[in-house]
């Protein structure tokens, strides 16, 4: 697929399934030109001159067991006049992973998600580097009470960050959230009018 500012995008994928077995492969490929990406206060803009990707997925499936994964690489020169006119490289790397199982009445995932970004300017005035990991799971389970279907569960996740500047200062960063729900639903008067 091809567009204005010299976009262009590219996808490949592939699968087998064999008995219980379900696997497939895909990759996408990601280019842009120049872009706009902010106005400055006297008219002009700033713009991205630069991008491109690399992105990789695959899942591998047996009977009731899934694992999911995500991971790839972008890369991007930009310009800012914010403070001062500078040019900037930035580098993103980033992996998604997760284990998954569900037959229906039980659901149970773990995932994590791990983010890594460098942003250096062209004259080496400034750099910084970011890192985050994410990571958390799911229990669910699905049953009636009468004939009332209902489900009930727990989540959790956790985030850690750090912010490293051209110092070599780091900045910490955690958060985590519990939650516990349950959900009941019953349909109890249906009518269709005409």
């Amino acid at each position: 697929f091809a567009g204005s500012n010299g976009y262009f995008s590219t996808s490949t994928r592939a699968g087998v399934v064999e008995d219980a077995w379900r696997i497939t492969v895909g990759y996408r490929y990601t280019r842009e030109g120049e872009t706009r990406i902010r106005k400055s206060e006297d008219g002009t803009y700033d713009h991205a001159n630069h991008y491109s990707s690399n992105d990789y997925n695959f899942s591998i499936g047996y009977n009731n067991w899934k694992f999911v994964g995500f991971a790839g690489q972008n890369k991007s020169d930009w310009e800012s006049s914010q403070f001062g006119f500078q040019q900037y490289d930035q580098k993103n790397t980033y992996g998604r992973y997760t284990l998954q199982y569900d037959d229906g009445k039980f659901l149970g995932r773990v995932f994590i998600n791990k983010l890594e970004s460098i942003t250096t300017a062209r004259d080496n005035s400034e750099n910084s580097d970011m890192s985050s990991t994410t990571y958390g799971g799911t229990l669910t389970r699905k049953t009636k009470f009468g004939i009332v279907p209902f489900s009930y569960g727990i989540d959790y996740k956790e985030d850690k960050a750090t912010y490293t500047d051209k110092t070599g200062f780091s900045y910490p960063y955690t958060k985590f959230y519990f939650n516990n729900y349950l959900h009941m639903s019953q349909l109890f008067f249906n009518k269709i009018l005409f």
